[in-house]
């Protein structure tokens, strides 16, 4: 079903609408209009801007309900349990400009523990904070994603292969404590 806009000027085709009043407005969220944007203190200067403008593919946050068994007799009640959320996958394309490349961007967010941290008493960036936006055909946000205490749980690029022409990917799944989902921008 495409977007579309319903302009009216009766209400129930008896009365005129009152002065001001807007048309019925209706518009579907489109899958390809999305905005990821990645916040923490391990993100070079400019690579929000980075992250933000080359996501090529983005799970939203979701939940999952552990089931509890109660017997009753020779009766089961299933009642939801403890939730689980599940990691949020976000895809982007490995770009390169004069100041940062997506694959050293994504690579310092890493927590660098084991021997790194060991070694040069670095115990990591902050936990990262990530925004995942849903975009009207305007620009406006429809629906926004907050997700919260964030870490990379896996961090993949793409191999290499000179059989192949297609662009180079970093993936990566993100764990996080909590989400927050609101309509608009918050």
């Amino acid at each position: 079903m495409p977007g579309f806009n319903i302009t009216s000027t009766r209400i129930r085709d008896s009365a005129p609408a009152p002065q001001g009043t807007p048309g019925n407005k209706v518009e579907t969220i489109r899958k390809h209009r999305y905005k990821v944007i990645i916040t923490g203190s391990g993100l070079k200067s400019d690579a929000s801007n980075l992250i933000c403008f080359f996501a090529k593919s983005c799970t939203v946050p979701s939940v999952t309900f552990d089931e509890i068994v109660v017997h009753h007799g020779q009766d089961k009640i299933f009642m939801p349990g403890k939730w689980n959320y599940n990691p949020v996958d976000i895809t982007f394309y490995d770009i390169t400009n004069d100041k940062n490349s997506m694959l050293s961007s994504i690579y310092y967010l890493l927590p660098n523990e084991g021997l790194y941290s060991q070694l040069y008493e670095h115990p990591g960036p902050d936990p990262l904070n990530i925004k995942i936006q849903t975009l009207l055909g305007n620009g406006d946000v429809a629906n926004c994603y907050k997700l919260y205490e964030c870490y990379i749980e896996k961090y993949e690029p793409s191999g290499l292969d000179y059989s192949d022409s297609a662009i180079s990917e970093v993936s990566i799944s993100v764990k996080y404590n909590r989400f927050e989902f609101f309509e608009g921008d918050k």
